[in-house]
């Protein structure tokens, strides 16, 4: 038998067949044969796989909590957890009242899943590499903290003290802990999925969601008291109206110092300036004045508003509400110019830099004091390095006999010195030291690039917490203002019925007297 099956064997060909000997099949001769199903969950009961899955939800409750870069909501993404904190604050803010003045269910919850979608429409068309359900796991896992912050301000609404100060302010908060708490876990664990240069466009309208969520809870919370009349009195009214109008008054006086501040600091002007002339765009510089402008009227406005307040003039106040809802829109508007300037200059200011230093430079007289300020205040020089000057339109022109490597104002200046015409140089001989052999200490040899955008990026980032730093504020003040509007409205309109009831009163009396007196 065994020679019948070598004989069938020998019509194999083997001259091309090729044994590896080191490839080896592994397997054990006293296994069962039953394969390891190992994370297979068919079979599994289903009270473990509801287990699983609550294990799974809670861990990434916890990472919300203590967020860190390690991408596990991204990396083992569900719906389940996003599912249950929207139902959560939609039944918290549910009220079965009937009236129609308070959020309903749906309303809650359509407009967190609608905002949590168009958030992630927008990082996916900045070019993000997440997807979208990846996106909206991280968004809904971290609305917990607005879950607690809504739980916390249901159990404050039962205490006996619900209209007192104290616990208005205490929600609020509690309200903007939380709101900055959702926004930096989801900036942390969504980092690195959107372009860095696109950093503010993305992060913009993520933080503007959780805002949106947050407020509509603490208008709740802010009704609820001030819809208890019956406990606020004039004088109430008015302490909270003034209370308002001098908060007013210190944000414009906020933002008319920041606004100052960098247009007349020397380091912050030059990049305005630069700004100023770039592409004839000056994104930056009209925030910053429409900043100042914003300011100006928030004096003013809480000028009035503390007039209106000792005055109980109702135009006046509504003047004040109209005022309010225009400046609000306004720094909306500050806010999206910075954001999309930012985007505007990690893209394109590398290019446009070097144009200037090599092609305008000596040419043009603003660009030759604008770069002049600029390495003089930044203490560098060129775009890249002073290297940038080389077969310049100024190396080529201005240099005479002797050839100058680096212009004036890249040279160590005398503390006498000051651009752009002012320039004392402390070694005379700086601009004639070729690229190899200048010395540290006499010409600075860093480029301008890094310096020049970091000062604009800081420049921005000051300019765009500034715009939204009032914001909530402004939103919390217009309502209490609406409220005194309504209230003096009220009063007003009780008062002048009561006088007219008044005065038919005493002309029937008269006429009554007359005809008496006539018979």
């Amino acid at each position: 038998m065994a020679k019948q099956s070598s004989e069938k064997l020998d019509f194999l060909p083997t001259e091309n067949v090729i044994i590896q000997h080191d490839k080896f099949l592994s397997g054990n001769m006293d296994a069962d044969g039953v394969i390891d199903t190992g994370s297979a969950t068919l079979d599994e009961p289903v009270l473990e796989t509801i287990l699983r899955d609550l294990k799974a939800v809670s861990s990434k409750l916890r990472a919300v909590m203590f967020p860190r870069s390690e991408n596990q909501l991204i990396r083992d993404w569900d719906l389940w957890g996003p599912l249950f904190l929207c139902v959560f604050i939609a039944v918290m803010l549910h009220s079965n009242d009937g009236t129609g003045k308070e959020p309903r269910f749906t309303e809650a919850f359509a407009i967190t899943w609608f905002g949590a979608c168009i958030v992630t429409i927008n990082i996916k068309l900045l070019g993000g590499t997440i997807s979208v359900f990846q996106s909206l796991c991280v968004l809904g896992y971290c609305l917990l903290p607005l879950c607690i912050a809504v739980f916390f301000c249901r159990i404050l609404s039962l205490q006996e003290s619900y209209s007192s100060a104290f616990i208005v302010f205490l929600r609020l908060f509690v309200v903007i802990v939380s709101v900055i708490w959702s926004c930096y876990a989801s900036i942390t664990f969504l980092y690195g999925t959107y372009p860095e240069r696109r950093k503010a466009l993305a992060v913009y309208p993520l933080c503007f969601f959780y805002i949106v969520i947050a407020w509509f809870f603490a208008e709740v919370e802010i009704k609820h008291h001030f819809s208890m009349q019956s406990r606020i009195n004039v004088g109430t009214s008015k302490a909270w109206f003034s209370v308002c109008c001098i908060l007013f008054w210190l944000i414009g006086c906020i933002f008319l110092a920041v606004s100052i501040w960098m247009l007349v600091d020397p380091r912050r002007r030059i990049s305005l300036d630069y700004v100023n002339f770039y592409e004839n765009d000056p994104l930056l510089r009209y925030a910053i004045s429409l900043l100042m402008a914003i300011g100006i009227c928030l004096v003013a406005v809480g000028l009035l508003g503390c007039l209106a307040a000792l005055k109980e003039a109702i135009c006046l106040i509504g003047f004040c509400f109209v005022a309010i809802i225009l400046l609000l829109i306004s720094q909306c508007i500050v806010s999206a110019l910075v954001a999309a300037y930012y985007d505007k200059v990690n893209n394109r200011l590398d290019g446009y830099l070097y144009n200037l230093i090599h092609e305008r430079y000596g040419r043009q007289a603003w660009v030759t004091e604008l770069l002049d300020s600029i390495q003089f205040y930044q203490k560098c020089c060129g775009s890249n390095s002073s290297e940038d000057y080389m077969f310049s339109y100024w190396q080529i022109v201005h240099s005479p006999g002797t050839v100058y490597y680096v212009p004036i104002s890249c040279c160590a200046q005398r503390q006498d010195a000051y651009p752009p015409h002012n320039l004392y140089p402390i070694d005379q001989r700086c601009v004639e030291y070729t690229y190899d052999r200048q010395p540290e200490k006499a010409v600075h040899k860093e480029g301008c690039y890094d310096k020049i955008t970091t000062w604009i990026n800081e420049n921005c980032l000051i300019t765009f917490s500034v715009s939204l730093i009032g914001i909530p504020f402004e939103v919390t003040e217009m309502y209490i203002i609406l409220f005194y509007f309504i209230w003096i409205y009220q009063h007003f309109s009780d008062y002048r019925t009561c006088n007219y009831e008044k005065t038919v009163q005493e002309v029937n009396e008269q006429i009554s007297s007359c005809i008496k007196k006539i018979w």
